[in-house]
């Protein structure tokens, strides 16, 4: 019994499409491709709704992680740099990213939008301009999801199958299913307070 690769087109659009940031950005002169691979790795999925979603997702929690990080980087340049005030602001501005996203009704991009903060937060002393890394990790985050996104869309596309479509059919029965029965329960009660 030996070990078996299974190499599906979900793992080649990946390759294709890392394969894609990596030489597209080295000839614009980006040497450090790693923020737009991650996100054409996420945004691929297994199907066109998934990918979308996961677009979005990345490019919203990238924007949400952007802002605020900068946002204290700027008030954080006023105060002398120690342990503590970086920990009391990073877990403050993780809060923040978590506040923003939960208002803006884009739950998803917490964890994207968190990953982004701490990536500025925390590599401060590595980065000579916060804000201009920030808008290039924006950027090339913008750019892997596209990058992700059109050929999780256009190359070989998912086509669901006849069990894909089966199951989709038997959610929606019973979720129709569940909706009626509620109703039918509050008909009841209503009917019974008024008799």
């Amino acid at each position: 019994m030996g070990i078996q690769f299974k190499i599906g087109m979900r793992t080649l659009k990946t390759l294709i499409a890392v394969a894609i940031c990596i030489i597209t950005l080295s000839f614009v002169g980006v040497q450090d491709p790693f923020f737009a691979c991650i996100a054409t790795i996420f945004v691929i999925q297994g199907d066109k709704d998934g990918s979308v979603k996961n677009a979005k997702n990345r490019v919203w929690g990238t924007a949400y992680g952007s802002i605020v990080s900068n946002i204290v980087l700027v008030c954080l340049s006023f105060l002398p740099y120690n342990a503590y005030v970086q920990t009391l602001a990073t877990c403050l501005s993780i809060f923040l990213v978590i506040q923003m996203a939960l208002f803006f009704k884009k739950p998803a991009a917490i964890f994207p939008g968190c990953i982004v903060l701490c990536a500025i937060l925390c590599t401060t002393t590595n980065i000579q301009t916060p804000l201009l890394y920030a808008i290039k990790r924006t950027a090339y985050t913008l750019y892997g999801a596209i990058v992700g996104l059109v050929i999780n869309l256009y190359v070989c596309p998912y086509q669901p199958t006849a069990a894909d479509i089966m199951e989709d059919l038997a959610d929606e029965i019973a979720e129709d299913t569940r909706e009626a029965m509620e109703a039918i329960e509050a008909i009841e009660k209503n009917t019974e307070k008024s008799a």
